[in-house]
């Protein structure tokens, strides 16, 4: 995967004026930019904000802690693909505080898929606001819509009936997934027992997703684009969307092709380019700040640093 990321971004330099990406660089507006940079803090937070209140029902965590399992986490996404590192976060909780993995994996499955549905409705809106009709536009009405159509299933599907087979009970492994379905539908009855928690948490989602395109639109705003915030809206979610596929790394490489077909009638692509090498900052330096709370995870949960 990283050798993929690697090979993308040589062929995206090999067709590009890199002189004139130079250019557009120094050129930057320094000021936008650490607005555009100062904009993790309040990511970090919220979403450490909404992982809390995730796991309210059964576990009492601190704000801070969960700031650190975010950024631990986070610096595990550099390594892996489609932000697969956020499967420590229930890991670590249950090596420090006991935590039932199985429900600690049905929130992460719960997270990454309000975290869909809140993009979904991002997509939508910045549809809504662009007034454009093409295929893209299409593309992501049509994936949102679907998207938005799991919510009432997840609502009302029993999951216990489908555990209770006794197909279930044929295997060990089998039979732990049994137990994953269990759990699924209790994790299920205690959302839907708490509207309000609900509603606050797919709130703070769609508030978090709001602030990942706002810093889109302030980096473009960084290099001197033109490129209006509802375009933004519009076709940042669907470069983000490609840039989740698990090819490769943090989406390095296929977000960025994204980005150059989705904004190349719109900008020079010398300049998306550019904004997409600066974009790739949301993923490494949260990783990078959370270098050491990761060592230190590691350290308390017992787990080998090296693989012996």
């Amino acid at each position: 995967m990283i050798l993929l990321s690697v090979g993308i971004m040589a062929i995206i330099f090999w067709r590009i004026d890199v002189q004139e990406l130079k250019r557009y660089i120094v050129e930057v507006d320094v000021h936008w930019l650490v607005l555009a940079v100062m904009l993790f803090i309040p990511q970090i937070y919220v979403s450490a904000y909404r992982w809390q209140m995730m796991v309210a029902d059964r576990i009492s965590v601190s704000l801070w802690e969960c700031t650190k399992l975010a950024l631990a986490a986070a610096s595990l996404n550099i390594l892996v693909p489609s932000r697969v590192g956020d499967l420590s976060k229930p890991y670590f909780m249950g090596k420090i505080k006991g935590w039932n993995m199985h429900r600690g994996l049905n929130v992460v499955v719960f997270e990454k898929y309000i975290d869909l549905a809140s993009l979904a409705i991002v997509i939508l809106t910045g549809t809504v606001w662009s007034l454009q009709a093409d295929s893209t536009t299409l593309f992501g009405v049509s994936f949102s819509l679907a998207v938005l159509a799991v919510f009432p299933v997840i609502y009302f599907i029993r999951l216990d009936r489908w555990a209770a087979l006794p197909f279930w009970g044929r295997h060990k492994i089998l039979r732990k997934m049994g137990e994953f379905l269990l759990e699924s539908q209790m994790y299920l009855n205690d959302i839907k027992t708490n509207h309000g928690r609900v509603t606050q948490i797919i709130g703070v989602s769609v508030g978090l997703w709001f602030l990942h395109i706002i810093q889109f639109y302030v980096f473009f705003l960084a290099f001197h684009s033109q490129v209006s915030v509802f375009d933004v809206f519009r076709l940042v979610p669907i470069a983000i969307l490609v840039g989740l596929l698990p090819l490769t790394v943090a989406g390095v490489g296929t977000r960025d092709s994204a980005m150059i077909y989705l904004f190349k009638p719109l900008e020079e692509v010398s300049l998306i380019v550019g904004v997409g090498l600066f974009v790739s900052l949301r993923y490494f330096v949260p990783g990078l700040l959370g270098l050491p709370f990761l060592n230190q995870y590691v350290v308390k949960s017992g787990m080998p640093k090296d693989g012996g």
